[in-house]
């Protein structure tokens, strides 16, 4: 509330007569209510509270200093004749109390009055150290109305919130500097020298105890929190919890406040890891419950968020001693073989990680410990559950492998990341041995070629040297060694892999391959590592013999590949891309100089295994299309026989085959063969695709095509043509009435987010949509109504009809408004939160927006709020001159019935200077006790990111050095308001200077050196 106003006004004798008495008895009343309020606050440590009411002396020389000795309205010019003081022994106390709503809810504040003294660094060394939250409050209506308390109308009482060593310091320095006597000639040197003193008391002396405190009082609360748990039995509690909810509360207070400061884990590790596997299991079986609030039920606790806290307590005990290490082991197993959801399982595999990986603290006090328990823990496995659970013991095999051990060390300022490199020594090699060996075992009995792939990428971890530093002879040695037993394992197996796996091997061969300098041995190589290089070219070699004896390989790494590794690539590092795609080319003239009637057939079977192979990515079969094209020249009758020839396996390669035979002399097969498709409808949406890249084609059977697709019900042969149908090449008024138009509203009707089909999002050339007739845009945008968002293609075409059609455009935005609020689906965006080209054109209308936005906010004030209100700041990105004056008329035209408007108009320009000029025109023509002053000044504190701990402090500042230019403009209104907003500023910057050192603080005394993390 702002301006209180007293019944009647009194000077200094009137207050040594009567007013000293009756603030006496008011501060004792505000003293009393503190008293019950501060007891409700939870663990608020309240020292003392005290009153007085100043006294007349003192009263005296401070009206004397302001030359208002002579004032008949003392009480309102002095804000502390009532005063009281809450002493609590921490700062997180103050926080706590002031941070309650207790003051709020008890006392009307005045927050032009109000302040927090707080120092602001300013590098002079001089500022204030006085600290303390100052309340300037009286009496709430309500309480007033009451008789005991109706003789304090209109008194203001001064409540000071401190900390016990702050409020011993400010009483001193009130009584040595704040009262300082005036000296002239004599003691001044030495009161500055007091007055130094007394700031390097505080600063040296104080505030650091001040938070030693506070770290005191931190740690105790964090260990009383616990106590009730320990008292009770966490493992108890956790075992009698019936449902999710109950759980990860328990869990939660077990992380936050026991087991950090649990001192007998060594003794029951055990026990709290089978108590952590069973709530885990438990959880699995229990459905979610909401939770019931006053406000209505919210979504309970899920099972991933009760085994998330289990794992995460897990791993805080799976170090502790070698028995730890191997039941941790052990229930990772159980854990993912007991849950067959593959998201569960990749967050176990993430454990196995972290529990498997070389880390620098493990490693310090254990070496290889925790590897040589997971490799010996592995080899006891029995046989089915090697099988399944092959990714879990891959992922931790492949990390037992590894040669860097890596971790980090923190400090309360910075992370350090450490790394190193193991040192080869007998244990090492024995597990890398038996890691290999354990990996071996379990390929040969996997039953699947993604389990093989997983055991494949674990082997050639046993590969890598290590990426930083330069390893020793030794490890080199041992790695080598490695590489050439995993090579020579899985030469021993190509035959029964899948083309596409033999192909991804040989890559990482090749990749071995290269590591090992292409088998080349300089001087730098000692004796052993040479022998090993030696060995490891000679598995190599091996490897490769038995890829040459696997049937079709070639012609796979030729026509489907695209991470083959040709002859040449394995002579050294000169094959690049552009040798790569001549070698392609030349086998490929082979392949066509070899066909003939003869082995056609041959040829046929190898290209229909060859397209069954699923790649994902069509562009995998560039050689297979090179081979189409090819023979569509050279060999075209050839070609036509595989076209004609009725091959299911090989119907999305018809498109390229048409795309060859067009190549070549028997162009008219081509025609004939789409003709005959859209007569029967049979491979409509392989003929439709040609088409659809096709130039120059004819617009009358692209008509036909489109007819047979509809009759057909085929969406992605309507897609496919209405891509032909945009094509420069084919582009004519017709094509637009009869293709583009009708298949548009087609697929809308089939499916809002008809832009997607068959998983692919096909793309639309816009130049056709510049020329639309007003109809046609009303047509074609109401198919884009229901698109739940506006993507970087569909921006273009909306791009292309706001060329001659703004106002439609325009238009199609106020109908995703009320749209958004039709469909339930939390993904529908009405206004996209950025535009890419569509501003460009839509900026052209400025007055044709801003009539637009302005119809939104009055229909649809609700859905305005959600991004609407933005869409004046996304069609002019910068706040223009232009764009200011407009709004700046509105301001005054409208009053305070434009002003919510035009505010959140702003909010989509932030901090920029203009919004200011705005703003003022708004406070100018607003009534002094309008509420929406309390949202100008809500938007005129927005910060957006900061940088930095003390970030808030300097981007209040900056805040309040920009408000201090409104105290030059000649409206009253604006000057008032600037320097309430000012007063705000200032207690703002304050607060957060105070957050923030003692955020920054605290963590120093948690994290005071560095220390693995």
């Amino acid at each position: 509330m702002r301006g209180f106003f007293l019944e009647s006004y009194m000077n200094i004798k009137d207050y040594e007569l009567e007013g000293q008495s009756l603030y006496a008895d008011f501060s004792k009343t505000v003293a009393s209510i503190l008293g019950v309020i501060s007891a409700q606050v939870p663990r608020l440590h309240v020292q003392q509270i005290q009153s007085r009411a100043k006294k007349v002396p003192s009263l005296r020389l401070k009206l004397e200093k302001l030359g208002l000795i002579d004032s008949d309205c003392v009480e309102m010019r002095v804000k502390d004749l009532a005063g009281c003081r809450i002493v609590c022994y921490t700062d997180a106390d103050v926080t706590r109390f002031t941070s309650s709503g207790a003051m709020q809810a008890n006392f009307e504040i005045d927050w032009d009055r109000t302040k927090i003294h707080h120092p602001v660094p300013d590098g002079s060394g001089t500022e204030n150290l006085f600290q303390s939250i100052n309340y300037v409050l009286r009496l709430t209506d309500a309480r007033m109305q009451l008789p005991e308390y109706s003789r304090f109308a209109g008194l203001h009482c001064e409540v000071q919130v401190q900390t016990t060593l702050k409020h011993a310091w400010a009483e001193m320095e009130h009584d040595l500097i704040y009262k300082r006597p005036a000296l002239q000639g004599f003691g001044e040197k030495l009161l500055d020298g007091i007055e130094a003193r007394m700031r390097s008391i505080m600063r040296d002396h104080l505030m650091p105890a001040s938070h030693e405190f506070q770290k005191v009082v931190s740690d105790f609360e964090r260990m009383a929190a616990g106590i009730e748990i320990v008292e009770a039995g966490p493992m108890k509690l956790l075992g009698a919890c019936s449902n999710n909810n109950e759980r990860y509360d328990l869990l939660e207070r077990i992380e936050n406040h026991v087991l950090p400061y649990y001192e007998d884990v060594t003794a029951t590790h055990r026990d709290w890891r089978s108590t952590l596997v069973a709530c885990i299991e438990s959880a699995w079986a229990t459905e979610t419950n909401p939770i019931a609030t006053p406000f209505g039920e919210i979504a309970g606790y899920s099972t991933d968020a009760v085994s998330e806290k289990c794992l995460r307590l897990l791993q805080q005990i799976q170090f502790i001693d070698r028995p730890a290490v191997e039941e941790t082991f052990d229930a990772l197993l159980r854990l993912y073989l007991g849950n067959s959801n593959e998201k569960w399982r990749q967050r176990i595999l993430r454990m196995a990680h972290e529990f498997a990986k070389l880390d620098r603290r493990v490693w310090a006090a254990a070496g290889p410990g925790v590897q040589e328990l997971v490799v010996a823990r592995a080899e006891c496995l029995e046989t089915g559950v090697l099988t399944a659970s092959a990714p879990l013991l891959a992922t931790m095999l492949s990390d037992a492998l590894g040669v860097e051990v890596t971790g980090t060390t923190s400090s309360y300022e910075a992370v350090s990341i450490h790394s190193h490199h193991v040192q080869a020594g007998p244990a090492v090699t024995s597990i890398r041995s038996r890691a290999l060996a354990i990996l071996k075992k379990t390929y040969r009995l996997a039953d699947s070629d993604l389990t093989r792939k997983l055991l494949i990428d674990a082997l050639f971890a046993a590969t890598k040297l290590p990426y930083r530093g330069v390893p020793s002879d030794s490890l080199v040695e041992a790695v080598l060694e490695s590489a050439a037993d995993a090579i020579e394992f899985l030469a021993a197996h190509v035959n029964a892999m899948p083309l596409p796996l033999l192909e991804a091997t040989e890559d990482r061969v090749h990749g071995v391959h290269r590591q090992n300098r292409f088998g080349e041995v300089t001087q730098a190589d000692g004796p052993i590592v040479a022998k090993a290089r030696a060995r490891v070219s000679a598995a190599i070699d091996q490897f490769r013999q038995a890829t040459a004896g696997v049937a079709d390989f070639e012609e796979y790494c030729v026509l489907v590949g695209f991470r083959s590794n040709f002859p040449p690539a394995w002579d050294g590092p000169n094959f690049g891309p552009a040798e790569e795609t001549e070698y392609r080319r030349r086998a490929i003239d082979g392949y066509v100089a070899d066909l003939s009637e003869a082995n056609l057939p041959r040829w046929v079977n190898l290209l229909k295994r060859l397209a069954t192979f699923e790649t994902g990515d069509m562009a995998s079969f560039q050689g297979l299309r090179i081979l189409m094209e090819e023979l569509g020249n050279a060999r075209a009758d050839l070609l036509r026989r595989i076209l004609l020839g009725n091959h299911p396996e090989l119907e999305r390669f018809i498109p390229t085959m048409l795309h060859g035979l067009a190549a070549g002399p028997q162009r008219g097969v081509v025609y004939e063969f789409i003709d005959g498709s859209i007569t029967t409808s049979t491979y409509l949406p392989q003929v439709t695709w040609y088409l659809s890249v096709e130039t120059g084609g004819d617009t009358n059977r692209l008509k036909r095509a489109f007819d047979a697709a509809l009759q057909s019900d085929d969406e992605q042969s309507v897609a496919n043509l209405l891509v032909a149908s945009t094509s420069p090449s084919n582009g004519n008024s017709s094509i637009v009435e009869d293709v583009l138009l009708p298949g548009i509203e087609y697929l809308s009707r089939k499916d809002p987010q008809w832009r997607r089909i068959g998983g692919w999002t096909f793309h639309l050339d816009p130049a056709p949509f510049r020329d639309l007739t007003e109809e046609q845009a009303r047509r074609v945008l109401n198919a884009f109504v229901a698109v739940s968002s506006i993507d970087y293609h569909l921006e273009d075409l909306l791009s292309a009809v706001a060329v001659m059609r703004s106002r439609q455009v325009i238009e199609y935005f106020e109908r995703r408004i009320p749209y958004r609020a039709s469909v339930d689906d939390g993904r529908y965006e009405a206004i996209p939160y950025q535009f890419h080209t569509l501003h460009k054109e839509l900026a052209k209308h400025l007055g044709l927006v801003l009539e637009a936005v302005r119809s939104w906010s009055k229909k649809w004030p609700k859905e305005f709020s959600y991004r609407a209100d933005r869409f004046v700041a996304l069609v002019f990105p910068e706040l223009t001159d232009e764009l200011k004056e407009a709004l700046v008329a509105i301001a005054r035209n409208e009053g305070e019935e434009g002003v919510e408007f035009l505010i959140a108009i702003l909010d989509g320009y932030e901090a920029h200077p203009n919004t200011h000029e705005v703003y003022k025109e708004i406070v100018a023509n607003l009534p002094e006790d309008s509420l929406q002053l309390g949202s100008i000044e809500t938007r005129l504190d927005a910060t957006g990111v900061v940088r930095g701990e003390f970030g808030f402090v300097a981007a209040y500042q900056e805040k309040k050095d920009l408000m201090e230019s409104w105290l030059a403009d000649p409206r009253l209104r604006v000057v008032g308001f600037a320097k309430r907003h000012i007063r705000t500023l200032e207690r703002e910057i304050a607060a957060e200077q105070r957050r923030a050192e003692e955020s920054h603080e605290l963590r120093k005394r948690n994290f005071p050196k560095e220390s693995n993390e």
